[in-house]
Formats: C-alpha cells, structure tokens, sequence
C-alpha cells in the first residue's frame, strides 16, 4: 500500500515539474501572443504647421489650436503605449509567480502525503511512542506547509487576473485615444486643406507645405549637375640621394588654376529639416605646378589631369529652399609627374588619394521647376573643398623625389533632381 502510494505522489511531482519547467516558455507566449499589442503606432506623427501668408489671424489662431490638440492626443497615445509595455512586463511576471507558486504547493501537497503514508504505516506497524515523537509532528509540518503554500498560490493566482486585467484596461484605453488621434488629425487636415484651396491669396513658393506631401521630395532622391571651379594647389618637392636616402634637397611652389567637372549625388530628408547624402565629384582642370630652374627650361612638377571626390554630406535646411551643408570623404587624383633635367625627361603617372573636408550652401530655384519632367528642381550650390596633403613620387638617378600636393577648391555650380514628383508646390 506505501509503495503504491510513494509511486502516485511520484507521478503527481513529475507532472508538476513538467508544467514548471514550461512556464517560461508560457510566460514567452503570453509576451508574444497573448497579450496583443499593436506597435509601432500606425498614426504618422503631427506634420509640421503650414504657413498661409493670406490666412487671418482667426484662422491661423485656429488652425494652431486644432494641430496642438492633434500633438496632445498623439502624445497621449506615445503614453499609452509605454504603460502598455510596462502591463505586459507584470502581467508575465505575475504568469511566472503563479507557476511558481502552483509547483511549490504541488511539492507541499507530495511532502504531505508523504508524512500521512508515514504516520498511517507507523500505527499499523504499533510504533508506540515513536508516532507521538516523529510521525506526528512531522505530518502537522508538512500539513502546515502545505497550507501555507495553497494561500501563496491563490494570491499569486489572484496577482495574475489583476496585472491581465490591468494590462487589458490600457489597451482599451490606447484604443479609445487612438480614434481621438484620427479625429483631430482630419480636423486638422480639413482647415489646412480649406486654406490653401481658398482663392484669396495665390500659391506662394514661400510657404511651408506639409511636410511628406511635398517639401522632402524637393531635396530627397539622386540629382546631378555640373560645376566650375578655381582650385589652389601647393606642391612640396623633397629630392633625396637614392643610394643614402640623404635629402639634397627642397622645393616649394604654388599655383592657382581654373577648371569645372560634374557632379552625382544622393539625399534623404531626416526629421524634416536635416538632409544627408552624398556625392561623387569628377572634375578635370589643368592643374599644374612646377618649379622651375631660370633662365633654364628645366623644371620639376605634377600635373593633376583629373580628380574624383567621394564626399559624405550632411546639412540642415535653415529655410525651405536653402541648405547649409557640410562634406568629408577622400579624394582620389591622377598625378603626371614630369622631371626635365635635359636629356630624356622623365613623365610617369601615378594615382594619390588624400582626405579632404568642406561645407557650403545650395538654393533651390523653385520658379524654373519642371514638375514632372525627368528632370527639375533645379539648385545653384556654392561650396568650399580641402585636400589634406598627399604623396607621389618617383626616381631619377641617382635621386628620388617625393611630390606633396595639398590644396583648396571653391567651386559653383548647378544640380537639378532626376525623375522630380509630377505634383507642384501647394
């Protein structure tokens, strides 16, 4: 009788165990499945405020009042969310409690039945006095912690229909919030909308539309273009003795050259006022300077016959149609070296690259956009370039020399934006 007894309180344990090594593969499921959440939020933020130069003062003042009620109910929501979270972060917190709990009663309730098949054994067996010394009190524990334990999991039980139902009642609430969101944001959209179909006041290229209807389209998406520029450039000539490596000696010029080149880039709107890209630069210009020897035809120098820059640009957009930018990248430049000492002259070509750093301006010319046309958007940009020092070199016996080119670039030119949207300003 013990035995069959032992084996069932065995069984019992063993499933207990199995529905707690599972718990927090349950609890995973209620974050997961459960407990549904709708996130992200499928409400775009509030826009931007329009600008309506022709607008009243009435209506601006209310046009202000229905975009802040629009802001608070979406922040409102942003709030729900987060209490949303933190509910659902308790709620399988309270899950896991709760198993808990039901595994230790399930061990309080084996070690029970344990000591009652004990006792009941000892008073067959006629035990005497051991029954009042061992059996007894150690049933009375093992009734005792059993008890405590079945009080333990019903308020872990309880716990958990609390946070379940506290997570539930936040839902509900981002719910309801939610359909305020939509309301205020139509409110909003219907007097934006009715001012700028009103017919008292012309379009003007001057005011600020809503942001992801027509303003980052203007300034995001691949443009290209074209650009003038003057570039000086200083050249350091260092001559060593080859056999030594002993400098012998050192040479310092400068020249300023005039040259132009196209432009390819890419821009993205960020938050919308900050614009990121980049561009890639091919100019081709002169770009010689020598050093040379009077009254002799003797001269040292390079020749940069073409420069590709590969820049990084970032920028905010300080007015609608106006871009502050700064750009940083490298600067990769085909060198001709050509050493005339008499004789054979010596004419290699050797490829430096250096980093270079710069910023400018760019202004859209709204009035010449072509709407849908391939291209349109048409930009004037002015813009600053620096290439830090970079090295060629080469030999002529029995010396060796090392050309250092360093220089400057400002530059103006012209982008236009490829495949611009076919709606106009509004």
């Amino acid at each position: 009788m013990v035995a069959f007894r032992n084996a069932k309180s065995f069984l019992a344990l063993a499933a207990l165990m199995s529905l707690v090594v599972t718990a927090p593969a349950r609890s995973q499921a209620i974050l997961g499945g459960k407990i549904k959440i709708e996130s992200p939020i499928d409400e775009e933020p509030p826009v931007a405020p329009g600008v309506f130069p022709c607008a009243t003062d009435a209506e601006k003042e209310e046009l202000a009042r229905l975009r802040d009620s629009w802001q608070s109910t979406y922040d409102a929501m942003q709030q729900g969310q987060r209490d949303i979270a933190a509910a659902k972060q308790a709620e399988a917190a309270a899950f896991d409690a709760k198993y808990n709990a039901d595994f230790a009663l399930g061990q309080a309730r084996n070690e029970m039945m344990r000591a009652r098949d004990a006792l009941q054994e000892a008073r067959k067996r006629g035990a005497g006095a051991a029954i009042g010394v061992v059996y007894l009190p150690q049933f009375e524990a093992a009734l005792k912690k059993h008890t405590d334990a079945r009080a333990a999991a019903q308020k872990a039980e309880q716990a958990y229909i609390q946070a379940a139902g506290r997570r539930a009642s936040r839902e509900a609430a981002v719910e309801s919030v939610k359909k305020y969101v939509i309301e205020a944001r139509q409110k909003y959209e219907a007097a934006a909308d009715k001012l700028r179909e009103s017919k008292r006041c012309p379009p003007s290229q001057s005011s600020l539309p809503l942001m992801r209807n027509n303003f980052a389209d203007r300034w995001s998406g691949f443009n290209g273009g074209a650009f003038v520029n003057v570039s000086n450039s200083r050249l350091n000539i260092t001559e060593r003795f080859a056999a030594t490596g002993l400098q012998t000696n050192a040479f310092s010029d400068s020249a300023t050259r005039a040259g132009g080149g196209v432009t390819i880039g890419y821009n993205t709107i960020i938050g919308g006022h900050f614009v990121a890209g980049m561009a890639v630069n091919l100019g081709v210009a002169g770009g010689e300077v020598r050093h040379p020897f009077p009254p002799t035809p003797f001269f040292l120098g390079t020749t940069q016959t073409f420069t590709v820059d590969l820049l990084g640009r970032a920028g905010v957009l300080v007015a609608p149609n106006f871009l502050l930018y700064s750009q940083a990248g490298v600067s990769v430049a085909s060198n001709r070296i050509q050493i005339d000492f008499g004789g054979t002259p010596t004419d290699v070509s050797k490829t430096s690259v250096a980093a270079a750093v710069g910023g400018g301006v760019e202004v859209k010319l709204p009035m010449l956009a072509s709407g849908g046309s391939a291209m349109g958007d048409p930009s004037i940009f002015f813009d600053y370039l620096h290439r830090f020092p970079s090295s060629v070199g080469t030999e002529r016996a029995p010396f060796t020399y090392d050309f250092e080119r360093r220089g400057d670039q400002a530059a103006v030119g012209f982008r236009f934006r490829f495949n611009p949207s076919a709606t106009g300003p509004i």
